[in-house]
């Protein structure tokens, strides 16, 4: 969302483009009375883009902002699993409704670094 123009024509990609010029769109849209000109504009774009790179989804359409796990990196085999979907590992009457957590899948080595999976996308 908050490529320049050109870099994203770059990219040969169509569906993205599209689909970022719909969100920068709705975007606009929902946030006109912010927007002054293009450099608000592109504050703007690079604000939702920080805050949607560091979230989780707990749903389709529930998003969490976890302070230091936005840290953790990706492996495509981690050795531990973050968010709700974590407490299934765990006896879940340990835990309070609602809370997220970081869970090793496996015994983790002093000074190992965690890593999580991402998503699939």
């Amino acid at each position: 969302i908050s490529l320049p123009e050109d870099l994203l024509t770059e990219s040969q990609h169509a569906a993205l483009f599209e689909e970022t010029q719909l969100q920068r769109q709705e975007l606009e849209g929902v946030c006109a009375c912010a927007i002054n000109d293009e450099e608000d504009a592109k504050r703007l774009a690079w604000a939702v883009a920080c805050v949607r790179s560091r979230n989780f989804a707990l749903s389709d359409s529930v998003f969490a902002c976890v302070p230091f796990v936005d840290m953790l990196n990706h492996a495509h085999n981690p050795n531990a699993q973050a968010g709700t979907q974590a407490i299934g590992s765990l006896d879940a009457s340990l835990l309070p409704d609602g809370s997220f957590q970081v869970v090793a899948k496996r015994p983790i080595e002093e000074g190992e670094e965690i890593t999580i999976w991402y998503g699939g996308h």
